[in-house]
């Protein structure tokens, strides 16, 4: 796929890990950087979270143990964003896509009596404030919960969903100010949530919810929901048993890409798409070594898919996940990844799924 410029894969991979900082790629996997100086403590600094700006391509965002971090470079040099004694233990970071500016981080404890939580800056990370989340436990069986994703509403971006591991669902309908307890079909017992998005959908917006073994939406800005029946096409194998990631095709939401694995870490993993708004699923691989725990889909190119497994194997397709080539093995522990054109010109079109913005367009169910 070589552009003229000698590159065969023309654009910019970065992924992050656990104790290693961040690793980068120009030319899609082909050769790579590996990135820790810029991180803290730069001896074995972890970054859980990559989230690309909506509307400046070559800007990415990097939440870590020690503070968000900010790249202009795609994701070649960093610099720190938040106060390192303010926000700790980032597992999440969210982008309004009206108000670039404001940010929003998810994070787990930091000792003493703090909780699992949400960050909140509307001047770009020069201050912050902490926003308090209501019924958030203090113990789980993953130890400390976690605000493992944030998601904005695109069409109204006050309403927030944060989801916490192992602990549910938090919303806000004016923008992180106040928040409530959201009450879903999901296991009371074990409130194991893993992602959420929120996609345009018959010109509103329908809210995906993902925990291990299913996906749950509402269509009604989380006031009531339903079970997608998403188990009965991934959990006939192993490899499907734990269902970690989602990602949406940006120009077509109802085309998603799924991740899953045979259990936390896991041995195996698959990778699993839907074409009709998760009414069926299909198997595209399980040749993975592990559970899947980041998928990410670009529009700049939206054929273009980008996945990870937690134990250091990185997956790309260039045909909408139709194939699959497997670029390197040597990582370790991953736990994000982002992937961002190399080129300075913009998408004609970005829409407003997950965590990018809408720039011009729209889509609607069918």
């Amino acid at each position: 796929m070589d552009n003229g410029n000698g590159l065969k894969y023309d654009y910019t991979i970065t992924i992050g890990s656990c104790g290693r900082g961040t690793w980068n790629s120009g030319d899609g996997g082909e050769s790579w950087m590996h990135q820790r100086k810029w991180f803290v403590p730069p001896e074995s600094p972890i970054v859980r979270a990559l989230t690309v700006h909506p509307r400046e391509p070559h800007t990415l965002y990097a939440g870590g143990d020690r503070g968000l971090h900010v790249s202009r470079d795609n994701g070649r040099q960093w610099e720190m964003l938040s106060p390192i004694d303010q926000i700790q233990n980032i597992w999440s970071v969210a982008i309004d896509p009206i108000n670039p500016d404001t940010i929003y981080v998810g994070t787990s404890p930091n000792g003493g009596n703090d909780k699992a939580g949400v960050h909140r800056t509307r001047d770009g990370g020069q201050t912050w404030q902490k926003l308090e989340l209501p019924r958030v436990t203090d113990w789980c069986e993953v130890g400390p919960p976690r605000v493992d994703h944030i998601a904005i509403d695109p069409i109204d971006n006050r309403v927030i969903f944060a989801g916490i591991e192992v602990d549910g669902l938090r919303r806000s309908v004016d923008g992180g100010d106040t928040w409530t307890f959201v009450d879903g079909p999901w296991p009371e017992d074990n409130p194991d949530h893993h992602y959420t998005t929120i996609i345009p959908y018959n010109g509103g917006t329908r809210v995906l919810s993902l925990f291990p073994d299913e996906i749950y939406f509402s269509d009604d800005v989380g006031e009531s929901w339903e079970c997608m029946g998403t188990r009965r096409y991934i959990n006939d194998t192993n490899n499907g048993r734990y269902f970690r990631w989602l990602a949406v095709k940006p120009d077509d939401p109802k085309v998603m890409f799924g991740g899953a694995g045979n259990f936390n870490v896991g041995s195996a993993g698959g990778l699993y798409r839907t074409m009709d708004w998760g009414e069926t699923w299909e198997t595209l691989t399980t040749d993975l070594n592990s559970t899947v725990y980041g998928i990410h889909v670009n529009p700049a190119n939206t054929d273009r898919v980008v996945a990870v497994t937690s134990c250091g194997q990185v997956w790309a397709s260039e045909d909408s996940g139709d194939s699959w080539r497997m670029i390197k093995e040597v990582f370790g522990e991953l736990l994000a990844v982002a992937w961002q054109p190399n080129s300075e010109d913009l998408p004609s079109v970005y829409h407003p799924v997950g965590m990018q913005a809408a720039l011009g367009g729209g889509v609607s169910g069918e």
